[in-house]
């Protein structure tokens, strides 16, 4: 809830097995996540100076990409969604007009002609020069160690060439603003919550708490998680996914 996420954010709440599975989800990848819905950008009237506008996203992280179309991120977007032969301008081949010749982007991006097409990229472009004209703050999301998908290339590749500044942010960073920080808080806690966080998990949860912890250097954190016992041993009932469905 919104109280819940204020108080969390003023730390008087730990997160529980709920924020931390969310979080899960959202730096997942998995692609085949992405609701099948064309998508095409937020609404050229909002991108208004100031603004935190996405430029490019990682489409592999589908849980992710459906929080920032759904309207549910504070986040704005340019990006663009095709989806299949319904959407108008799917398999569409756009020439390169700087080009001189009959070439389409999916030259540009993929080195041969997709089934796809490269309306999207047209799109895309469009609306973002809007975003660039209108002085919004642009954002590029990457995966998680800071390496984007091959269609991104092509986008990050435009906005060097306009020479434009954009700030790079991981998955993990999205996902953090998204939850309000609920695993950096984790990271910050003392031993014992969270020892506590980790009795809310099931084993397949602690794993991945401990992966994440690997990954961010929480040498101390995850000697921790290492040392805590199973829910079962001290008489406490592990949350499942079924329970906590995000």
């Amino acid at each position: 809830s919104r109280t819940r996420s204020c108080l969390m954010m003023q730390g008087r709440l730990r997160p529980n097995s709920l924020e931390l599975y969310r979080l899960y989800k959202i730096v997942a990848e998995d692609g085949t996540q992405s609701a099948r819905i064309t998508f095409q950008g937020s609404p050229t009237q909002q991108l208004n100076v100031g603004q935190d506008v996405i430029v490019s996203f990682p489409g592999v992280h589908g849980y992710a990409w459906n929080i920032l179309t759904s309207g549910s991120s504070t986040f704005l977007t340019t990006c663009i969604f095709l989806p299949d032969e319904e959407a108008d301008g799917y398999g569409v081949h756009v020439p390169i007009a700087e080009s001189g010749d009959s070439k389409c982007h999916c030259y540009r991006l993929y080195n041969e002609q997709k089934e796809f097409g490269c309306m999207w990229f047209a799109l895309w472009k469009l609306k973002t020069d809007v975003a660039i004209r209108n002085g919004c703050r642009l954002i590029v999301v990457t995966k998680k160690h800071g390496d984007v998908g091959y269609s991104q290339k092509g986008e990050i590749e435009y906005l060097k060439e306009k020479d434009v500044a954009f700030t790079s942010i991981s998955i993990y960073q999205f996902a953090f603003h998204h939850l309000k920080s609920a695993l950096d808080m984790v990271l910050k806690t003392d031993t014992f919550e969270l020892r506590q966080v980790m009795h809310l998990l099931s084993p397949c949860q602690r794993q991945k708490l401990m992966d994440v912890l690997r990954e961010d250097g929480q040498d101390a954190s995850l000697e921790s998680a290492r040392e805590c016992p199973e829910p079962s041993d001290i008489g406490l009932q592990s949350a499942t996914a079924q329970d906590i469905h995000a």
